[in-house]
């Protein structure tokens, strides 16, 4: 996990009714794939234009 997201959930004052450390490895993990995710959608759109 990130530092920066562990140190952010450990210093959230409130209670969290998760396990703060896998809660750090899923936005770590949701964040790193996103990029992914973007330029997989925008392929989709960019073939759809030229069919479309």
């Amino acid at each position: 996990m990130t530092a920066t997201t562990s140190v952010m959930l450990k210093a959230y004052p409130a209670e969290i009714n998760l396990d703060r450390d896998r809660l750090a490895l899923t936005i770590d993990a949701l964040t790193s794939c996103a990029p992914a995710c973007t330029a997989c959608e925008q392929a989709c759109r960019d073939l759809l234009a030229t069919i479309g």
